[in-house]
C-alpha cells in the first residue's frame, strides 16, 4: 500500500554544509519517489514561506524506460490485469484530425509500463525513445490506480508501483487531458452511436478525450475501442504494432 500520512513526513535538522546548510532525507521516502542521488532538483519559495522540492527537468522518458526495466528484471511477471478489471465493471463520428498530433494512451497500454505484464519489455523500450506528445483522459489516473489494488501482492510492490505512476503521470510522461462538461455529453453520444458498438462508458470517455485533444493515432489493445476510433478516423493500433515512428496514412 502507499505510505500512511504520517510515514510521509519527516522531522528534520538543519545542519552545517561547508559554507551552507543541508538536510538528510529519510532512505523510506527515497524508496517511495523517484528521487535518486545525483538528480538536480529545484528548490523553491513559496508564499506561505514554506520550501518546495521539485525535480529540475521535465519528464526524461529514456531514462524511465530504463529504471523500469531494471526493476521487471527483479519481478515475476505478472498476468495482465486491465482485461480483469473491465470485467469488473458494467458494461457520433468526429471529423479526422489533422496530422501530424499527439497519440493518445489507453489505460492497459500505460499499466504495462508500470507492471511487468506481457509486453512490458517492447513498450519500454518504445516508451523510452518516442518523441511524439503522448496524452490520455485524467480518467486514465483513475482506472490505474483501481488496476494496481487488485493486482496479486506476491507480485508487485505496491507502494512502489504507486510512486512509479505518480511519477510517470504527474511528472509529465503521459500529459492528461481533462474531460470538460462538453467532452462528456460527446462521450455520451458516442456510447449510444450503435456504428461504434462500444461496451463500456469508459471507452467512449476515452475515445472522446482523443479526439477533443486532436489526436491522430490511438495505441490500445481493446478491440472494440480501437475499431470505434478507427470509424472516426484516427490511426489505430495495438501495442505490439507500436512502430517509433508512424506516417499519417488512410
Amino acid at each position: 500500500m502507499p505510505l500512511p500520512l504520517r510515514r510521509r513526513q519527516q522531522q528534520v535538522l538543519l545542519r552545517r554544509w561547508n559554507h551552507s546548510l543541508a538536510v538528510r532525507l529519510l532512505a523510506r521516502l527515497l524508496k517511495a519517489t523517484h528521487y535518486r542521488e545525483g538528480m538536480e532538483l529545484q528548490l523553491q519559495l513559496r508564499d506561505d514561506g514554506s520550501l518546495l522540492l521539485s525535480p529540475l527537468h521535465g519528464f526524461n522518458r529514456l531514462q524511465f524506460s530504463q529504471e523500469q526495466a531494471q526493476r521487471f528484471e527483479r519481478q515475476a511477471r505478472s498476468a495482465p490485469t486491465w482485461p480483469l478489471l473491465r470485467s469488473l465493471a458494467p458494461s457520433a463520428t468526429a471529423p479526422v484530425p489533422p496530422d501530424p498530433g499527439p497519440t493518445y494512451l489507453d489505460t492497459g497500454v500505460v499499466l504495462r509500463l508500470i507492471c511487468h505484464e506481457p509486453g512490458s519489455s517492447a513498450q519500454l523500450r518504445w516508451f523510452g525513445i518516442e518523441q511524439r506528445q503522448l496524452v490520455s483522459a485524467n480518467l486514465l489516473w483513475i482506472e490505474a490506480t483501481a488496476a494496481l489494488q487488485i493486482k496479486p501482492p506476491e507480485v508487485l510492490a505496491l507502494g512502489a508501483s504507486h510512486a512509479w505512476l505518480e511519477h510517470l503521470l504527474g511528472g509529465g510522461g503521459v500529459e492528461l487531458v481533462p474531460l470538460q462538461p462538453e467532452g462528456v455529453r460527446e462521450a455520451a453520444a458516442l456510447l449510444v452511436d450503435l456504428r461504434l458498438q462500444l461496451q463500456h462508458p469508459s471507452q467512449a470517455q476515452h475515445l472522446a478525450a482523443a479526439l477533443r485533444s486532436g489526436c491522430h493515432r490511438l495505441i490500445s489493445g481493446d478491440a472494440a475501442l480501437c475499431q470505434a476510433a478507427s470509424h472516426c478516423g484516427l490511426i489505430v493500433h495495438a501495442p505490439e504494432d507500436w512502430p517509433p515512428r508512424l506516417s499519417h496514412r488512410r
